[in-house]
């Protein structure tokens, strides 16, 4: 399993007629010698709270996500390569950004 720690992060839902999923939307600042990164992980399997500080989310793919309780949100660069996935999408799937209040997980 591949633990990332991401500095920002947003949950993406995505809707289908079939079923809706959600994902990590998340950012990584690159710094001085690299660039920010973004990655929208495959679907959340599991959501819960590791710390008082922070979450620990497992994805479809194995990979864990250490989410901080306070840095929710994203980098514009995220946010830009989001949009333009976002706008691809049609009346068949549908993407969307969600606040975490918004989302399934709230309470965990």
């Amino acid at each position: 399993m591949y633990a990332h720690f991401p500095d920002r992060w947003a949950i993406a839902k995505v809707t289908t007629a079939e079923c809706t999923t959600y994902h990590i939307l998340a950012s990584f600042y690159g710094g001085y010698l690299g660039g920010d990164a973004w990655r929208l992980s495959t679907t959340i399997t599991k959501f819960e709270r590791a710390t008082p500080h922070t979450y620990k989310v497992e994805t479809a793919s194995g990979s864990e996500y250490i989410l901080h309780v306070d840095q929710e949100g994203y980098s514009s660069y995220a946010y830009n390569n989001y949009k333009h996935y976002e706008k691809q999408s049609n009346d068949e799937i549908k993407l969307e950004l969600i606040n975490f209040k918004e989302s399934p997980y709230v309470g965990t």
